[in-house]
């Protein structure tokens, strides 16, 4: 479990382990907190490792690399990703319940400019790789949205008032 977090979700507490690159390591906490930080220190961009995570809740995530503002959703793939996929490539598995993310190492990670912000996002996932914000779930193609989740045809569903 982590311990020592903040109600905003930061764990403070520092966990060091050593890794061997182009390996998967597999790994189940308690829970994740809400924000965390994965740095891998390799300065050699041909190292990666895939980590994946045990995550029994389906919520999306959104993964920061360094100090951007956005998430890269280009980064946010509806596949798992691979060892030779970039630094912070990522996905959520609901069926499998895990949490996959590709760490790749560079002189800007080993220098903690390109650490990776993962946050818990709240999000419907529709498909294994369809997931939108609940502001969109419930907007305009609320109808249409339903029915992708429920995996029946949209002519099915009749709006009462």
């Amino acid at each position: 479990p982590f311990y020592a977090s903040c109600p905003c979700g930061w764990d403070f507490s520092f966990y060091h382990i050593l890794i061997k690159p182009a390996t998967t390591y597999y790994a189940e906490v308690m829970s994740l907190p809400e924000n965390f930080k994965l740095r891998y220190w390799s300065p050699n961009p041909d190292d990666a490792v895939l980590l994946q995570f045990f995550y029994p809740d389906s919520r999306g995530v959104n993964v920061f690399v360094g100090s951007e503002a956005e998430p890269d959703m280009a980064l946010k793939l509806g596949r798992e990703p691979t060892l030779s996929d970039a630094h912070g490539a990522h996905t959520v598995d609901a069926q499998a319940l895990r949490l996959y993310i590709t760490l790749r190492g560079s002189p800007e990670g080993f220098n903690a400019q390109k650490d990776l912000t993962v946050r818990r996002t709240p999000t419907v996932k529709l498909k294994m790789n369809v997931e939108i914000t609940l502001e969109d779930f419930n907007g305009e193609e609320f109808q249409t949205n339903l029915a992708i989740l429920l995996g029946i045809p949209p002519e099915r569903f009749v709006v009462a008032s």
